[in-house]
């Protein structure tokens, strides 16, 4: 029987006095059932084992003192100036992810063959993400802890070991299944034109989905692209965009 307990304390200057320390326990738990008296009865399992585990994480990769009323200086008409060059937020705190797991491991023919299978569940709360700002207020966007992402999948590892003469064979396979979607985010509200300027942050849907406009092909008779009136008012405009693509893989 194995058991594991950590805690740690971590202080960040990328936020305000208020919310500088973040604490993220972790309890892990595994059970070795292939050393139990019952189990000696199957020689060919070398390895069975049971794992599960539950743990915060923080994260704090923003830029330094964006919780702070920050200056910059610069000119005007010749003369000296300074002006206000971020909005504050004493509010901002650590972007949290919980995290539970799930894990079995087998050793078969004395560990010749390893079988490896995990099932995870990530939900991150408090996401410091920069929220956009209508530019009559003189900013761009404002960092803040405005939504909330799940990540969910399994996980598998086939290997082994074979000895052919001095000759060593180990091959591994590998395969990983995520699924990952936004819970929340700022009064809902969609964060456009990321990356190339095609990616979408949308309540709902996967991270980073392709948001444009959906072709219906060429026009024949001007070899002009046809793109699709989702609204039905007529014009193709930027409403009339829509989900067209996941840059997340199935598998």
């Amino acid at each position: 029987y194995l058991v594991s307990l950590t805690g740690r304390v971590d202080a960040s200057t990328s936020f305000g006095p208020n919310n500088q320390n973040g604490f993220f326990p972790a309890a892990s738990v595994a059970w070795r059932v292939s050393e139990e008296a019952f189990f000696e009865g199957v020689p060919a399992v070398s390895e069975f084992k049971l794992r599960a585990s539950y743990g915060l994480l923080g994260n704090d990769n923003i830029s330094a003192f964006q919780y702070a009323e920050l200056y910059g200086t610069t000119s005007y008409q010749g003369r000296p100036a300074i002006y206000a060059s971020n909005i504050p937020n004493p509010d901002l705190k650590w972007e949290t992810t919980a995290q539970f797991d799930l894990g079995i491991d087998i050793g078969l023919f004395n560990d010749k063959l390893l079988i490896t299978a995990d099932y995870y569940n990530k939900q991150t709360t408090d996401l410091l993400l920069s929220r956009p700002l209508p530019g009559s207020s003189g900013f761009s966007s404002v960092v803040e802890n405005i939504g909330e992402l799940e990540n969910k999948g399994v996980e598998l590892s086939l290997s082994g070991q074979q000895q052919f003469g001095d000759l060593w064979w180990t091959p591994q396979l590998n395969l990983s299944l995520n699924r990952n979607k936004i819970l929340k985010l700022y009064n809902g509200q969609p964060i456009d034109d990321l990356g190339r300027g095609g990616n979408r942050i949308q309540e709902g849907e996967p991270l980073g989905i392709f948001y444009s406009f959906k072709s219906l092909g060429v026009d024949p008779s001007t070899g002009n692209i046809v793109f699709a009136d989702t609204n039905f008012d007529g014009e193709i405009t930027t409403d009339d965009r829509v989900k067209v693509g996941d840059p997340n893989p199935d598998f």
